[in-house]
Parts: structure tokens; C-alpha cells; sequence
């Protein structure tokens, strides 16, 4: 019964762990390229901890080089997100930044949908634009050699976009930071990190999802006419 009992809790454990996401600080390494991912900019402090002291404020899309430290790694609770304070290089400026808001996936430019997005950092394996139902207009799916699936269905009544990206190659973390970027305009409303899914609205009738569904997480935008 013991036996039984400690494993039913190391199950436990081990699905509470899996709802929690991967810890975002051991899937990079000193040497590695990370991206800031905060629109207004991600500070570099002189030293880990909130109590450092700014040494610039790093913009959007800048990449950082992951650098060794021998410091106890500190951990930080930011905007739901818990994360870690790491060394990092920004030009030739060095310091620390919290990871929470840095990503391996190169930055979203200005202009960039979705679907130009992901053209931008793969190559297309498979297009379908047969439509699986009769109920939808258009349809278009996109598989890439990368492995990452994009989904456009538009509907008499509406629309959604999503992208199905495997866990193997992005975290939950990074894949809000993404879709906040892909789809800008949830920026200014109340969409903040949920590492049980993430369900965000603009005011109108579109809803942002980021939530994990099998192997994969999904970037799924709603829109209703």
C-alpha cells in the first residue's frame, strides 16, 4: 500500500511539474543567442535581482549572448512568470537580465503576419487548401520542415489562424511571448501569462489562446462576425 501510495504521488508530482512548463533556464546554454521579447524593452541591470542598478535598456528584438556565471542563479517571480536572473552580453555591455522575457525564436518584425513569419524561419514542406468541411470557406494549412503547422479557417461567421508548434522546440513562456508579438494587438489589454493556458480578449470580438494540447502548444486566434 506504502508503495503504491508513493507512487501515486510521484505521478503527482510529476503532472503538476508538466502543468508548470519546462524550466526555461536549462534549455540554453553560456554561449547560446537569446531575444528580448518585451515590447517596451528589457532592462540590463549591473548585477542579478531587482535591486540592481541599470546598466541600458535593451530594445525589442535585440539579441543577447548567454554568458558563464559562477553566481547562485537567482529566481524571480515577474508578471506570473517565474523565471531567473542570467549574465548576459548586449553589445559590450554585460549584466543580467530575467530570462522571463527573453526567447531562442528570432523576433517577430513589424510588418510580419503569422504566416510571413513562419515563412521567415522555415522552409515550407506540405500546403493544403482543401477544405476538410463543408461549413468552411477558405482553408489553408501549412506544414513546415521545422516541424511548426500553421491552420487558417474562415467561416460564414467567423475566422481562426493557429499555429501548432511541438513542445521539443518552444516553451509555453516563449510561445506567449510569440503570440503577443504575432498578434500586437492583445499588448494592450489585461493577457497576462498562465502557465495552465492563456486566454486573452482585445475588447471586441476577437480571443488570443496559447495553451498546450497533446505534444504541442497551440497559438490559436478567434475572430467572430
Amino acid at each position: 500500500m506504502l508503495r503504491i501510495l508513493s507512487q501515486c504521488v510521484f505521478c503527482l508530482i510529476v503532472a503538476a511539474n508538466a502543468l508548470q512548463g519546462q524550466d526555461f533556464s536549462k534549455l540554453y546554454k553560456a554561449g547560446g543567442t537569446l531575444y528580448v521579447c518585451a515590447a517596451d524593452g528589457l532592462i540590463l541591470n549591473d548585477k542579478a535581482g531587482m535591486n540592481g542598478v541599470k546598466v541600458k535598456l535593451v530594445s525589442y528584438g535585440s539579441p543577447v549572448l548567454v554568458q558563464k556565471d559562477s553566481q547562485p542563479q537567482v529566481v524571480t517571480s515577474a508578471d506570473n512568470i517565474a523565471g531567473h536572473w542570467i549574465k548576459v552580453k548586449s553589445d559590450s555591455a554585460e549584466g543580467y537580465m530575467f530570462d522571463g522575457y527573453l526567447s531562442r525564436w528570432l523576433p517577430v518584425g513589424e510588418r510580419e503576419a503569422g504566416k510571413s513569419y513562419l515563412d521567415k524561419i522555415s522552409r515550407i514542406r506540405v500546403t493544403n487548401k482543401k477544405s476538410p468541411q463543408s461549413s468552411i470557406r477558405d482553408y489553408e494549412k501549412i506544414i513546415y520542415e521545422n516541424g511548426v503547422m500553421y491552420e487558417s479557417k474562415i467561416f460564414e461567421t467567423g475566422s481562426t489562424a493557429s499555429i501548432t508548434i511541438p513542445q521539443n522546440v518552444i516553451t509555453l513562456q516563449e510561445a506567449w511571448l510569440l503570440a503577443t508579438a504575432l498578434f500586437p494587438n492583445y499588448r494592450n489589454t489585461i493577457c497576462k501569462y498562465n502557465p495552465a493556458g492563456i486566454r486573452c480578449t482585445d475588447g471586441s470580438s476577437r480571443v488570443l489562446h496559447v495553451e498546450r494540447e497533446g505534444t504541442s502548444y497551440i497559438i490559436r486566434e478567434e475572430v467572430k462576425e
